[in-house]
């Protein structure tokens, strides 16, 4: 009886004990496959750097990766977590730097953009959020003045790895668009430039933009960086017109004074640099007209008029004045006849534009070769040079003085004959 009884309870247990194992089994096989990201909810968007938390719930004894996928990149897995026998259900909390822009943990650049969120393993989930963070202004702002009319700016260069770039306001307004390719490593600079109504004091601040994602021109705008400011002064006057030099002659390396002469000079104004002597605007007079005018050099140059500059020294052109004055003198003592009026030059009206026909009768004429004309020309050239020359030197002076003497030895003579002749 006893023996029966054992028999029957080893026989209950037997078939309780895989019963129990395949009641176990079937109870934790659903918990292999729970799990769900909580936190941050789906489609949250942060407007800022602060950091974010995320959360995960999972269940069973498998274990579960969270990764997470940057905008246009690859899965980063930076936790891990796995329930144990007695305990299944865990948690996965990890906690992403918004505002890392460099030597981020595992590589997570904090650019604006789509992110993903996703739970790999025993089991998945996934949550996505966006990051729309501006970007800092410019801490520092200066304002240097170049010349009068233009402004450099100057700033650091932001760390967003996502920048687009600057605009530079002046005075509140709008001036320029500043891409940040044109920086040059950790500074940015720009030229304001304005027109001749930019004198005075100016005031400038800069706002900086970030891409709202990596493949999107859309931006958005930092606040304005400190004001700076600068000074344009106006420029110096232009220097005044020289006043024009009514009489006299004026020679630079020469002398200065009248020139008169007798018997026909050149009335009219000249100007001369550099060596040569150009006259406008003149006309020929007679009965001993004075031409002012300035000269610097000793070459000539004329239009309507004619100037002589001279480089000789100033002991020269007194002399010569001095003895033009003393001729002057004496010349109606001994009978020197005055030089008859030059006719006056007739006015000749301008003829209009246009194209005019052949209306003089001559005939055809021989064109002079050089060769045949070569030595006339020569022969002129040579009594001219030596017309020139003793005109315009101190020769001429000395044979003047000497006629001059002659007549006075004549005159003497003349005298002492005539007394000598009466008694």
């Amino acid at each position: 009886m006893h023996a029966r009884r054992v028999a029957r309870g080893l026989g209950v247990l037997a078939l309780a004990v895989p019963l129990s194992g395949a009641g176990l089994l079937l109870t934790a096989t659903p918990a292999l496959a729970a799990g769900s990201i909580t936190d941050p909810v789906d489609g949250a968007v942060f407007p800022t750097g602060a950091s974010i938390h995320v959360h995960a719930d999972i269940s069973g004894t498998t274990r579960v990766d969270l990764s997470i996928q940057a905008p246009g990149g690859s899965p980063i897995v930076v936790k891990s977590g796995q329930g144990t026998v007695t305990r299944s259900a865990s948690t996965i909390d990890y906690d992403f730097d918004a505002s890392c822009y460099d030597s981020c943990p595992s590589g997570l650049v904090a650019v604006n953009g789509d992110w993903t969120l996703r739970l790999a393993g025993g089991a998945t989930d996934s949550r996505t959020f966006s990051l729309r963070v501006p970007p800092r202004a410019p801490q520092t702002l200066s304002a240097q003045a170049d010349g009068y009319r233009a402004v450099v700016l100057t700033w650091p260069k932001g760390v967003e790895p996502d920048l687009a770039g600057y605009s530079v306001y002046a005075d509140g307004d709008k001036a320029q668009d500043i891409s940040v390719d044109s920086c040059s490593g950790s500074s940015c600079s720009t030229t304001v430039t304005y027109a001749a109504d930019g004198t005075g004091q100016h005031t400038y601040s800069v706002v900086a933009h970030r891409k709202v994602s990596p493949s999107s021109s859309d931006t958005i705008d930092s606040g304005q960086s400190p004001q700076a400011s600068a000074t344009l002064d106006a420029p110096p006057p232009p220097p005044p017109s020289p006043a024009p030099d009514a009489g006299g002659e004026t020679s630079t390396g020469g002398a200065t004074g009248q020139d008169t002469s007798t018997g026909g000079s050149t009335s009219g104004s000249s100007t001369t640099t550099g060596g040569s002597t150009s006259g406008s605007g003149g006309s020929t007079s007679s009965g001993g007209s004075t031409g002012s005018g300035t000269s610097t050099g000793g070459s000539t140059d004329s239009t309507g008029s004619a100037a002589i500059g001279t480089s000789k020294a100033p002991a020269t052109l007194a002399s010569r004045r001095a003895f033009a004055l003393t001729f002057k003198a004496f010349a109606p003592k001994l009978g020197i006849p005055k030089l008859p009026p030059l006719p006056a030059a007739p006015a000749v009206a301008p003829l209009p534009d246009g194209t005019y026909e052949q209306t003089l009768g001559y005939g055809e004429q021989e064109v002079v070769t050089s060769e045949k004309a070569g030595a006339p020309r020569a022969a002129a050239r040579r009594v001219t040079g030596v017309v020139t020359g003793a005109l315009d030197s101190a020769q001429f002076a000395r044979f003047v003085a000497g006629a001059l003497v002659l007549f006075l030895l004549a005159a003497h003579a003349r005298r002492w004959l005539a007394s000598h002749t009466e008694d």
